[in-house]
This record gives C-alpha cells, sequence and structure tokens, in this order.
C-alpha cells in the first residue's frame, strides 16, 4: 500500500478526479450528461466529489493525501478507513488550490423518476428495454473502467 498519494481535481471539470501514486495514475470522471451536477447546491457538488474521492482511495488506504483541492466531509474518509482497521489518514494541501465552479441551472431540468445502472451486458439492456415497454423513461447510470478486468 502507498504511503502517500496525490488526488487532483481538473480546473476545467468539477467531476474529474486524478489518483496518482507510485504505481501510475487513474482517472474518475464524469462527462455525460454535460450539465451534470446542474443546479445541486455547494453541498450536494462536496459530497459527490467526496464519494468519488473514496471509491478511488479506498483500494489503496495511504497514509498521506496531498489534494489540489478542498476535500469536503473529511468524516466520510475517516469512516471508510476505521471500518478497515486503518489509522485515518492526513489530508494535505498542494500549493495550487482549485475552487470547483458550482454549477447552476440554465436549462429547465426534468425530474427522474426512474434510474437503473447500465453494465453494457444484455441483462443491463433487458432492463431498459422492459422499463421503455412499461412506459417509463429511466436514466440509465454506466460507470467505466471500475472493473479490474477493464469492462
Amino acid at each position: 500500500m502507498p504511503k502517500e498519494v496525490q488526488m487532483t481535481l481538473s480546473d476545467r471539470n468539477p467531476f474529474e478526479l486524478t489518483f496518482t501514486d507510485a504505481e501510475g495514475s487513474h482517472r474518475l470522471v464524469v462527462k455525460e450528461p454535460i450539465r451534470f451536477g446542474e443546479g445541486a447546491n455547494k453541498e450536494a457538488q462536496d459530497l459527490m466529489r467526496t464519494m468519488m474521492a473514496a471509491h478511488m482511495l479506498g483500494p489503496k488506504m495511504p497514509e498521506i493525501i496531498n489534494t489540489n483541492f478542498d476535500l469536503k466531509f473529511p468524516e466520510l474518509l475517516e469512516a471508510l478507513y476505521e471500518y478497515y482497521e486503518k489509522k485515518k489518514p492526513r489530508i494535505l494541501r498542494l500549493r495550487d488550490q482549485v475552487k470547483p465552479e458550482i454549477r447552476e441551472p440554465n436549462v429547465r431540468s426534468e425530474k427522474v423518476k426512474t434510474a437503473t445502472s447500465h453494465s453494457g451486458g444484455l441483462d443491463s439492456v433487458y432492463r431498459i428495454a422492459k422499463l421503455l415497454d412499461e412506459g417509463e423513461i429511466p436514466l440509465a447510470v454506466h460507470l467505466r473502467n471500475l472493473n479490474a478486468k477493464g469492462n
């Protein structure tokens, strides 16, 4: 397990994190829909970034995390470390800090009634087709490159 890692937030996308350790770099980014996060308040967007950070840190559990953004909700990371009986991490600020933009809504949005995960497999396609057949218009969510096999 690495002792120290660097986690940086893109200055162009408030939902694009890069995780770097001695083994290399990994990215987790929300690319679509383009207006993701619009209308969500600052706390909701901060929580989303913290959850993304927890997802990236979980497999490595580094002792020191260097960030270029203010990592809100550190208690979530501390609880994750405590659950795995690890010492809570030190979160250090890098010199160049990024202040994420708060994405205000500029278009009328529709409420989502049904959401489903989508892996790209036949079971996911069937589930979406079934929902469409029942008159639902689902929001399909796909997280790319989370599977070690590279799906």
